[in-house]
């Protein structure tokens, strides 16, 4: 069953506001060693990473102007594939440098597509 593109921006915001609230006020050395909260991470970025993909799938061009769109996409792939070889830092990068960005471009877009 093929989804609304406004339910994909909504995955995706949702995932981030969940990582968001996962590593409020953790710092990196603690983040690292907490396998329960880098599970959680590794989750909602996989989330974000496949509902990216798939609104960018089956609406093209839609999401073409969210920061990193493929570099997200990838994450995503890395994570699920290539789960024995998952950064913890390059995690933490992202979570610091790269979702809140995305998560606002992710909001204008929904409030365009969605009303």
């Amino acid at each position: 069953m093929q989804r609304k593109l406004c339910a994909y921006l909504q995955d995706v915001l949702d995932a981030a506001a969940s990582i968001r609230t996962f590593t409020q006020g953790l710092p990196y050395e603690a983040f690292e060693s907490a396998d329960l909260v880098r599970s959680a991470v590794e989750r909602k970025f996989e989330i974000i990473g496949e509902a990216l993909r798939q609104a960018s799938l089956y609406f093209p061009g839609s999401v073409d102007s969210v920061p990193d769109l493929k570099d997200a996409i990838n994450q995503r792939n890395r994570i699920a594939h290539g789960y024995f070889d998952v950064d913890s830092k390059v995690l933490w990068d992202t979570i610091k440098n790269d979702l809140q960005p995305l998560a606002k471009e992710v909001s204008r877009l929904k409030s365009l597509h969605c009303t």
